[in-house]
């Protein structure tokens, strides 16, 4: 029973790669810039308008691995 389990996660595994494997022409969109929301949604209006430092800018850059240590 034991040796089951393992046999059942090791092809979910191979499964899940093969998966992964197959699919990577899929292309993901990229993040549009802020500046393409409306500034009215229904009942909701913009008010204020709040800008951030170049270092929260720099930190919070598309593809930053310092989030992450």
């Amino acid at each position: 029973m034991n040796k089951l389990r393992f046999y059942i996660v090791y092809l979910l595994l191979a499964l899940t790669a093969a998966f992964v494997g197959f699919h990577r022409d899929v292309k993901v969109p990229v993040a549009l810039p802020l500046e393409g929301i409306p500034l009215a949604l229904k009942d909701w209006v913009k008010v204020d308008e709040v800008y951030f430092s170049e270092a929260v800018l720099r930190q919070l850059r598309p593809g930053s691995a310092s989030l992450f240590l």
